[in-house]
C-alpha cells in the first residue's frame, strides 16, 4: 500500500498564531482572567488549542493559537 504523504498532510493542515502582551497586572491576576474567559474561547469556531507563554521578562507575556485550516 502507497500513501501520498503531500495529501495526508493537506488534510491536516493547521495554522499557528503567535501574540505578545505586555502588562502590568500580578501574574495570579492574568491567570485569574485567563481561566474567566475560557469558556468563550471553547466556542470560537476552528481554535483547537490556545497556550498562555510567560517570558522571562517582567511584564512580557504570550499567547500560541492552534488554529484548523480554513
Amino acid at each position: 500500500m502507497k500513501i501520498n504523504y503531500m495529501n495526508a498532510l493537506k488534510t491536516n493542515q493547521m495554522v499557528l498564531q503567535i501574540i505578545k502582551l505586555k502588562s502590568n497586572l500580578p501574574e495570579q491576576e492574568l491567570l485569574k482572567g485567563a481561566k474567566e474567559r475560557e469558556p468563550q474561547f471553547n466556542i470560537i469556531p476552528g481554535l483547537m488549542q490556545k497556550y498562555y507563554v510567560k517570558t522571562v521578562q517582567s511584564g512580557d507575556y504570550g499567547g500560541v493559537y492552534v488554529w484548523d485550516s480554513p
